[in-house]
């Protein structure tokens, strides 16, 4: 058996889920650029804006949304609705924060000075969910590669741990908007229903992995000592 890579899925996973989250939160940019860039002014990274002789900073009046109206409600529910599903995409992203949380005095997840908390998880949460988005393209190159009769790249223990968490994340995401009823029927929940699946076949996609290798490993050893 020789040992060579696949087809790199795990550079194309995480890229692709970075350029989808981009595009879904595309119309959020202008908010997001602003918290970014308060934020890194909070810290001292910018400079504050000079003030005038009266006071101000010289920025114009913000101005201020008439918050009944049913187009601005319309365009707050898209966008929460896209938040909601970048969240979804990368909820395992968020683990490292959810234990931060757990672990914190506050119990809250810790937030850059001068940003809305749900500005910093739309920003994060994809960041830290490439490293899942990794390991599940690893397991796909495995799986394609076992097939074959290749043992590249290697699946280790730990990263059937990784798979066993996605297997969880994307079952029980799945059967909780199934468990829904008829709320079943609307669009998001059929789009966090099909973001389970993807969650959870890519799991089975790293343990079948594993198994075919420790499967070829035994074959390989039996025909070097018999």
């Amino acid at each position: 058996m020789r040992e060579r890579s696949a087809f790199l899925f795990r550079w194309i996973l995480p890229l692709a889920q970075m350029v989808l989250c981009a595009a879904l939160l595309w119309p959020l940019w202008p908010e997001l650029g602003q918290q970014i860039h308060v934020s890194l002014r909070a810290y001292g990274i910018v400079p504050r804006s000079i003030e005038q002789s009266d006071g101000t900073t010289g920025n114009s009046t913000p101005i201020v949304p008439d918050i009944t109206s049913p187009e601005w409600r319309r365009k707050l529910r898209q966008k929460e609705e896209r938040e909601r599903i970048v969240a979804v995409l990368n909820g395992l992203g968020g683990i490292p924060e959810v234990a931060y949380a757990m672990v914190s005095p506050a119990h809250a997840v810790w937030v850059p000075n001068g940003m809305y908390t749900w500005i910093w998880l739309d920003i994060s949460w994809p960041v830290l969910g490439m490293f899942f988005w990794f390991f599940a393209g690893r397991g796909i190159e495995a799986l394609l590669s076992a097939r074959k009769r290749l043992l590249a790249p290697r699946i280790r223990w730990w990263e059937i741990v990784l798979a066993l968490v996605m297997l969880a994340y994307g079952g029980g995401l799945a059967v909780a908007m199934v468990a829904g009823g008829e709320l079943f029927e609307t669009p998001l929940r059929r789009t966090f229903v099909v973001i389970g699946l993807m969650w959870f076949s890519l799991g089975v996609s790293v343990v079948s992995a594993g198994w075919w290798q420790r499967r070829l490993r035994r074959a390989a050893s039996k025909v070097k000592f018999s």
